[in-house]
């Protein structure tokens, strides 16, 4: 869950939606790691240098990616649905 300190704008925002869905429309700027690869990309969070904003389409593999990496050192916040963090947050949006 986001925090009222928290600005969506000072993080990495990752898309944990398969690379289909994703393609269909996504908060701009926003890196896909599918959701099934976030093990595999444990390098490349832990190098990331802002907070790490996960979100996804309902929010659920938001949830389970979160406790997944959080077990393994991970600092993470749950972003939820990606339309719905866009819409409160002002992020926009690109849609194809």
């Amino acid at each position: 869950m986001i925090t009222m300190m928290t600005d969506p704008c000072q993080c990495s925002i990752i898309d944990l939606r398969w690379e289909d869905q994703y393609a269909m429309g996504h908060i701009q700027g926003s890196i896909n790691i599918p959701s099934d690869n976030i093990l595999s990309s444990l390098d490349e969070l832990r190098n990331m240098h802002q907070p790490i904003l996960l979100c996804c389409q309902s929010g659920y593999r938001t949830r389970i990616a979160a406790r997944v990496l959080r077990r393994n050192g991970l600092s993470v916040i749950e972003g939820g649905d990606y339309r719905a963090l866009s819409r409160e947050y002002g992020l926009p949006l690109e849609v194809f």
